[in-house]
């Protein structure tokens, strides 16, 4: 199993990457910081400088409804901010990452078009408008 789980992409780290070089990834609970380094160098192929590591707790909610309380919380997961040396990079690594999880072509078109109409509604205006230029 790998010990990286996922790169973290908030403003936040984004930021940080810009500007200093880190990035951030959520690991295995039982990783240590050489484990995440050696994950790191070995999947993005740069040279760590120095790993930050922190254990997120869950984040616990109440919810009060007709049928009584609810509880539920998120799960707990350790993060690392991990910086690389200055002139290296793994933001095209990153990109990818983030394009894996973008929507399809099709989606991306319709919601560059200012309006998007169905085709079946199309259709019907069309034929509507037909049937009106016909019985005049």
């Amino acid at each position: 199993m790998s010990i990286i789980i996922k790169p973290i992409i908030t403003e936040k780290i984004t930021k940080d990457g810009e500007l200093f070089n880190r990035f951030g990834f959520v690991v295995e609970k039982t990783a240590n910081k050489i484990q995440i380094k050696n994950a790191v160098e070995a999947a993005y192929g740069v040279s760590v400088v120095e790993v930050n590591t922190m254990n997120c707790r869950p984040n616990r909610s109440v919810k009060y409804t007709k049928s009584g309380l609810i509880s539920g919380k998120t799960n707990a997961y350790k993060k690392a901010i991990v910086q690389v040396k200055e002139g290296e990079d793994i933001d095209r690594a990153l990109k990818r990452y983030k394009n894996k999880f973008n929507k399809t072509k099709v989606v991306r078109e319709l919601r560059s078009r200012k309006e998007f109409i169905k085709p079946t509604v199309a259709n019907r205006s069309m034929m509507m408008k037909a049937a009106y230029i016909n019985a005049k």
